[in-house]
């Protein structure tokens, strides 16, 4: 497609993992036309990070009454994008080789609300926990059934997220999901409510993420 690709990346406290993602985007056989990473009031050295790999940083603005952080930083990431078709991105997932080509490719064979739970590397034992709980959330969205795709998705996968400029404003964007603690979850039902289309797959070979690789208190908190 010749459509303008903006991906969007909220970032709060990713000094560690966003240079990963950052580095697999750079190595795209077909890159994004622009990448905005919205430092979400981060305490470390996360605003520094996009600026070392050539990406514009935005530095989101006080939180307005009502909303929550990720939904703010996602909603400043799309006032700024020049894009037709936005890609969200969490900060600790990473594109595999081609992968952001096959992102693509789905959402423009599909169109409405594409969303990807990354696969997930294991390095340690405990990482076996949280796949569990993924797995978990994966069911959860009536994601895969006995019934296959009769079965509807109940919602979306927030680490990663496409859909055109068109059908995000059409719904509201993250504005009509500020206050939404699974703001994921919300936007898919709100695409599915107007009619849209909701689509959900699993995202190995494509995207992935190594989740709380500092240890199984971030596993606890993350998940809490």
């Amino acid at each position: 497609s010749d459509s303008l690709i903006s991906v969007i990346v909220p970032a709060r406290n990713e000094e560690g993992t966003l240079g990963r993602l950052l580095g697999s985007l750079s190595l795209q056989t077909h890159p994004a036309h622009e990448i905005t990473v919205i430092d979400d009031h981060s305490e470390d050295g996360t605003a520094d990070v996009a600026p070392a790999h050539g990406v514009q940083v935005l530095s989101s603005a006080p939180l307005p009454e009502e909303w929550l952080g990720k939904p703010w930083a996602c909603w400043q990431g799309t006032r700024h994008a020049r894009g037709e078709i936005f890609i969200f991105l969490d900060a600790d997932t990473s594109i595999e080789a081609g992968g952001l080509q096959k992102i693509l490719h789905s959402y423009l064979r599909q169109g409405g609300l594409l969303s990807i739970w990354p696969y997930h590397r294991m390095k340690r034992l405990y990482a076996r926990l949280s796949a569990l709980f993924n797995i978990i959330i994966m069911a959860s969205m009536g994601s895969f059934t006995v019934r296959g795709k009769k079965a509807r998705d109940l919602g979306a996968f927030g680490p990663c997220v496409v859909c055109s400029r068109g059908d995000y404003l059409a719904v509201g964007g993250h504005e009509a999901v500020k206050g939404a603690i699974l703001e994921d979850v919300a936007l898919g039902q709100a695409f599915a409510r107007a009619g849209l289309g909701l689509h959900n797959y699993g995202g190995k070979g494509t995207i992935s993420f190594r989740m709380y690789p500092t240890g199984i208190g971030s596993l606890i908190t993350g998940f809490t």
